[in-house]
């Protein structure tokens, strides 16, 4: 009889290639080492069963804003990390907008040795792309490649303003395609038309326009997929590998499906609130409903949902990005700052749509998992569920019915636009590394301390 330190019995596994039932042996190190039939039992020191339930592999969220360091007013590493487990996500991967932003070596290491201590599930580290560290001239020139040889997953750079990034001018986009594309890690982009959003931004100001549907006028379709299409021209020859964050619009993906097949190496995200949330939460909710890009109409939302079904979507991050209510309620619209939370609700919200719509689970999966380990170096450590991988697990019922509250949420601020949602599913139990850090059963739903995450390093250069 094969030997484990913990087995997994009863449940339904769900990966990329298949669905099927299974009971998991996972070791002294917190890897899977067994996926055998239900019918032969492991022998163990703890069993957890899984009856009725599916098991998939963590979620990987690519897309964070925790706050941590120096915004910790809105969200913090601990209460972060502590919703992503409620979600069922096991590795999150922290986007560079903190303070001081992370664009070079040293305020990447400062970030890392201070969330380390605060980490309830696994993370990776975003670096920032900047003038400065791009342009051979910069003050910081050299520091995105110390970065990377320090674990920075991806960089991240804004065509847009008022970021507490610097916007991109089309010379540094390029500039920075051609310099990391040798390190072979993924460039993200905020692809929105900068100088459109803010003549029309300033234009409604000026007229004090402020029905916060006009955010929508703003920043029209036409102002990411133009963006979009640009990102293509500037990644020209360059070889970078170019991830398109937070796509709200279906002719955006398109854009990046018809440069795929032209060669370059471009992949398209999107969130969750893109795919279960119109602009009509602009009308009731107001600036609790703001965020950049912003939410569409119902024909985007379906648009995009056809695009994820022909696998033309290729990650999904919640960008979950809290503010302190006090700053959602600005006396002006246009003063409030944009950002949702949504890292806790991502993985039930897309799996129960997918459910609803007869879209297979093992397409979700890959969305939520294994594409983003795979885009962000991190396969087949995490991303899946195979022997010698991280037993990074979530048990989800696919039947539990419930009503979003803010009693229900664990991040810092209990604001989200879902409150009030009646969901069918929800995440019972999540693992990192075989250890359980939520159960949803117990009174102290977060069962482990912080610092149990784990900094997640990928190899020198990531493979997507």
């Amino acid at each position: 009889m094969s030997e484990c330190a913990l087995q997994i019995t009863g449940g339904t596994i769900v990966t990329e290639y298949g669905t099927f039932k299974a009971n998991l042996g996972i070791d002294d190190e917190g890897k899977i080492s067994h996926v055998v039939s239900p019918d032969v039992r492991l022998k163990s020191r703890e069993t957890i069963s899984a009856q009725g339930l599916l098991v998939l592999p963590g979620a990987v969220d690519s897309h964070t804003h925790l706050g941590d360091p120096g915004l910790t007013h809105r969200e913090d590493f601990y209460t972060g990390t502590a919703a992503a487990a409620a979600g069922g996500i096991t590795t999150v991967l922290d986007h560079p907008q903190t303070k001081p932003i992370v664009d070079c070596l040293e305020r990447f290491e400062e970030k890392r040795r201070t969330v380390s201590e605060r980490a309830v599930v696994d993370f990776g580290l975003w670096g920032a792309v900047t003038p400065d560290n791009v342009s051979p001239r910069g003050s910081r020139s050299g520091e995105l490649e110390k970065m990377v040889e320090a674990g920075a997953c991806a960089f991240k750079g804004f065509m847009t303003f008022g970021s507490e990034m610097p916007r991109l001018h089309d010379g540094i986009i390029r500039a920075a395609f051609q310099r990391t594309a040798p390190l072979g890690v993924p460039v993200g982009i905020h692809a929105e038309n900068g100088e459109l959003v803010k003549y029309m931004e300033e234009e409604f100001r000026a007229t004090g326009q402020e029905d916060p549907l006009l955010h929508t006028v703003s920043r029209s379709e036409m102002t990411e997929v133009e963006a979009v299409s640009r990102l293509v021209f500037l990644a020209k020859d360059t070889g970078a590998r170019v991830h398109c964050v937070h796509l709200s619009v279906p002719e955006s993906v398109d854009v990046i499906t018809a440069a795929r097949k032209d060669g370059y190496k471009m992949t398209a995200e999107t969130c969750g609130h893109y795919l279960t949330l119109t602009s009509e939460i602009l009308s009731q909710k107001g600036a609790f409903g703001k965020c950049n890009p912003p939410l569409r109409s119902a024909r985007c939302v379906e648009g995009l949902w056809d695009r994820l079904a022909r696998g033309e979507i290729h990650s999904m991050g919640s960008d979950h990005a809290p503010y302190h209510p006090d700053e959602k309620r600005a006396d002006s619209f246009w003063s409030a700052p944009a950002g949702l939370t949504g890292t806790q609700l991502m993985p039930t919200l897309v799996l129960s749509e997918c459910l609803r719509r007869g879209i297979p689970l093992e397409l979700a999966v890959r969305i939520l998992s294994s594409n983003n380990a795979r885009i962000f170096g991190l396969y087949p450590k995490k991303g899946t569920i195979a022997p010698g991988s991280d037993a990074d697990l979530f048990f989800f019922d696919p039947k539990k019915r419930w009503v979003v509250t803010g009693e229900e949420l664990l991040h810092k601020w209990k604001w989200c636009p879902f409150e009030g949602r009646e969901i069918t599913g929800k995440v019972r139990l999540t693992l990192v590394r075989g250890t359980v850090v939520f159960d949803d059963e117990r009174p102290e739903r977060i069962t482990v301390k912080p610092g149990h995450g784990k900094f997640v390093k990928p190899p020198r250069c990531c493979k997507g």
